[in-house]
């Protein structure tokens, strides 16, 4: 027993060979987490945590910019100088040279601005007053774009920019002796502080854009009167060539030949135009296109000098140099205004162009900017004045605003507005002292756009005419035969309600549409909140109340997407959404055919755009009526009415009285066919009215009316203003 337990003993006691590993026994005891472990742990994780969180917040305040502040001011009210239209120009030269200067125009248009700029310059060359040309992006997409236009390489040229990367060549002394002085000093210079100055070559290319096709060929031998007035015989079967006014020249300007610049104006569609590749910043693209641009101008003119009969007289105030007027339009282009006054771009022995400046907008034109920094890396001289520069950011309208000879608005009445302190908008701080001092001296004007409906006619579309749905010839000839009043006809296949029925019916038979017999109201353009989405379910339920249908047709933006289509699926029989490219493609030219009343709820509006062709169509509009709406629509208050406005805050004027006064109007021409025809050709020809170039009204009396010569007179005062600064800077 005595043995068994010492067995025992002696298997539960360790024995002295395990006496050696009882430390490694503690130890391992010791290793174990205890709760005070974990705390300690936890406490050192959050104080590493804090401590990031203290140099990253550092680091961030420390490079943050610092807040612009603008102080919120109150101005002077002035009277506004309207432009004078019932004179013209007696020094006027049809061949002075207007260049524009754009992001947009023909097949390179994203939104209004193309369209605006496309129409101004296709009537200003039909005038035969005027060179004009455009100077524009050559986006990527357009190699592929242009059949039987022709294209041409004018010249290659070089510019300079700073590249703190050095990662080009800089200049040596034989290159530099080949350029002029006065850019050679320039881009040859730099400190040990400041990044060299180093070439960037780029292309120019000419395409000559047929603004006018000419009329089709015909099986007879006729004849024709070219540029130069004679007759020429034209064979059968053999189409006309294009003649001068009927052709604009567009200089593109092409990406340049080092990275990141050989990436510019990369663009697949008019989609891309305002977007920029990874590793192009977008203010680069920017200012790369204007320093290019202001280069070429330079180059236009100096080659223009070198042609200038030596007997040309000298007091001519149009500029001998081939380029005398350069119309900057909006505030993307504006810096050009200031490098054309670079004396390292422009050649101090040619007379300077004289510059006119167009805003387009006045709310997202004034809130773009390019840093400092960015403004540096093209310029070594950029302005300094305190009225463009807040913070590390140069306010690009504010500058053009003060440079500029002659600066417009396109609207007359927001100009008027402007001026005279009826008007407040978001930062005007920024632009008020520059414009109310352009407008003291009477060179502050605003010039409404006109209106070119040659893309979209309803009685010469052609994709109408193959559906058979074109508005009747009959009713065209009663809009151009200049009478006072209409007659109808006693055949119903003339009258436009007709067609306008007939194209309701072919959109339920194509499915677009499920209903035949309702009003149909249209809705054209981009989602975005100051063009009144906000408004929609308001209207929308009174839209249901008086058993309408609305289509909505445009694009997305700042207003929620999702919403939108949400209003498709909740109101099935009422709402109808397109929203891509394709789809308002197909559709629009059949819905605004169709339309009996077209939507227009925007909160702000420098023109009115789509409420013009809404009234081209036969369609009244729905309105709130504001900033330059207000030239043209008249409200159902009144005589010779074409609109139903309204306003969002008057319970007497509100946007559900405005729907129920146009659903009573439709109920009563529906059983009036005579009084709808005479009303749809009533709004027509207050359409037709809108034109870029117009008749001579009660008030103005010169045969030279419209928005095409009010813009001519606008370049002769430029022009004049430029000629007696020169005259005064030589005194």
């Amino acid at each position: 027993m005595e043995g068994n337990v010492s067995q025992r003993r002696l298997y539960n006691t360790p024995t002295t060979s395990h006496s050696k590993e009882s430390p490694h026994l503690f130890i391992q005891y010791d290793k174990r987490w205890r709760w005070w472990h974990i705390l300690f742990l936890i406490i050192v994780l959050i104080g590493l945590i804090e401590l990031i969180l203290i140099l990253v917040g550092y680091i961030f305040l420390h490079f943050k910019s610092s807040p612009i502040r603008i102080e919120l001011r109150q101005y002077p009210k002035i009277k506004y100088q309207p432009l004078d239209q019932t004179t013209y120009p007696s020094f006027w030269r049809n061949s002075t040279s207007v260049y524009h200067i754009t992001k947009e125009f023909g097949p390179a248009t994203m939104g209004g601005m193309g369209m605006v700029l496309t129409a101004l310059t296709t009537e200003q060359q039909r005038t035969g007053q005027l060179d004009v040309n455009i100077v524009l992006p050559y986006y990527s997409y357009l190699k592929h774009k242009q059949k039987g236009d022709e294209l041409h390489r004018v010249t290659d040229l070089v510019m300079y920019i700073q590249d703190k990367h050095n990662t080009y060549s800089t200049l040596d002394t034989n290159q530099a002796s080949s350029l002029h002085s006065s850019s050679l000093s320039t881009a040859t210079t730099s400190t040990k502080n400041e990044s060299p100055w180093v070439p960037l070559e780029f292309r120019v290319t000419k395409w000559k854009y047929t603004s006018i096709p000419p009329p089709p060929a015909v099986n007879q031998t006729t004849w024709y009167i070219d540029d130069r007035g004679n007759n020429q015989t034209l064979p059968a079967d053999m189409q006309r060539p294009s003649l001068k006014h009927e052709q604009l020249t567009v200089y593109l300007i092409g990406p340049g030949n080092r990275s990141p610049f050989s990436m510019a104006f990369r663009a697949r569609n008019p989609v891309g135009i305002y977007s920029s590749p990874k590793g192009l910043p977008q203010e680069w693209k920017d200012q790369y296109f204007l320093k290019a641009a202001a280069t070429f101008l330079s180059f236009q003119a100096s080659a223009a000098s070198h042609d200038q009969s030596l007997f040309a007289p000298t007091s001519d105030l149009v500029s001998p140099a081939g380029v005398d007027v350069v119309h900057i339009h909006g505030a993307t282009n504006a810096y050009l205004a200031h490098y054309l006054q670079d004396p390292t771009l422009w050649n101090a022995a040619l007379p300077r162009p004289s510059v006119v400046y167009t805003m387009h907008d006045y709310l997202d034109e004034l809130q773009y900017t390019n840093t400092i920094a960015n403004v540096h890396k093209f310029d070594p001289t950029p302005p300094q004045t305190t009225t463009i520069i807040h913070g590390n950011k140069m306010f690009m309208s504010s500058l053009a605003i003060e440079l500029a000879n002659v600066v417009t608005f396109v609207s007359q009445t927001m100009a008027m507005e402007m001026v005279e302190g009826q008007m407040d908008f978001y930062l005007k701080e920024l632009v008020m002292e520059a414009i109310l001092q352009k407008a003291d001296q009477g060179r502050f004007f605003g010039i409404s756009n006109g209106v070119d409906y040659r893309h979209a006619h309803p009685f010469h579309s052609k994709r109408l005419t193959k559906s058979k749905l074109a508005y009747p010839s009959f009713a065209w000839q009663q809009l151009v035969s200049h009478k006072s009043s209409f007659t109808l006809s006693n055949h119903s296949t003339d009258y436009i309600s007709i067609h306008k029925d007939r194209a309701k019916r072919w959109l339920v038979r194509k499915k677009v549409l499920a209903h035949k017999d309702k009003q149909l109201v249209l809705f054209v353009g981009r989602f975005q909140y100051n063009k009144g989405l906000a408004s929609f379910e308001r209207a929308i339920a009174s839209f249901i109340e008086h058993d309408m249908v609305l289509v909505i047709i445009g694009q997305p933006n700042n207003y929620p997407l999702a919403q939108v289509k949400q209003w498709q699926e909740d109101y099935p029989d009422h709402v109808y959404v397109m929203t891509t490219a394709q789809e308002q493609k197909r559709w629009l030219m059949y819905v605004r055919a169709a339309a009996d009343l077209v939507f227009v709820p925007s909160v702000t509006e420098s023109f009115g755009l789509v409420a013009a062709e809404g009234m081209m169509f036969g369609a009244p509009v729905l309105s709130t009526g504001v900033g330059g709406l207000k030239e043209f629509l008249v409200d159902r208050s009144l005589d010779n009415y074409n609109a139903y406005l309204y306003q969002l805050d008057n319970k007497d004027h509100s946007l559900e009285t405005a729907i129920a006064q146009a659903a009573h109007d439709y109920r009563y021409f529906v059983h009036h066919r005579s009084a709808r025809e005479l009303f749809l050709l009533r709004l027509i020809k207050q359409a037709l009215a809108l034109g870029w170039t117009r008749p001579p009204s009660s008030i103005h009396h010169h045969p030279l009316a419209g928005p095409v010569y009010d813009y001519i007179r606008v370049y002769a005062m430029a022009i004049q203003d430029q000629h007696n600064k020169m005259e005064k800077k030589e005194q």
